[in-house]
């Protein structure tokens, strides 16, 4: 996107699929995972939506480079944060609170929590 520029989401719907798909390719050029699973079509159109900088006449969401930048941050950690929780789930991490740091903290089965 170019320095200053406004652009309009013409279709919200496909917008989302083509965005979801360039935030997952950012982890791993070829991306096979259902990615429904880290976030979802909806759940996209409505983070579009909450980061838009407004509508046109036609009542399109608009985009400018810092609202692009918030939109894909945004797909970026859901899917990272649902990845995290997925292998925590599936017992390939470990994790538990740290009251110290006030955040999560992570490691594998087989090391020591440090």
């Amino acid at each position: 996107m170019s320095e200053g520029e406004v652009y309009c989401i013409m279709n919200p719907e496909k917008y989302a699929e083509y965005i979801r798909k360039k935030v997952a390719e950012t982890f791993a050029k070829d991306y096979y995972e259902n990615l429904d699973e880290f976030v979802t079509i909806g759940q996209v159109m409505k983070f579009i939506e909450e980061r838009a900088i407004g509508k046109d006449k036609e009542g399109r969401f608009l985009l400018d480079d810092r609202s692009y930048d918030t939109l894909f941050h945004t797909i970026r950690v859901r899917i990272y944060n649902t990845g995290i929780a997925k292998l925590a789930g599936s017992g390939q991490l470990e994790c538990a609170w740290d009251n110290k740091r006030n955040e999560m903290i992570f490691w594998g089965p087989d090391e020591k929590k440090t």
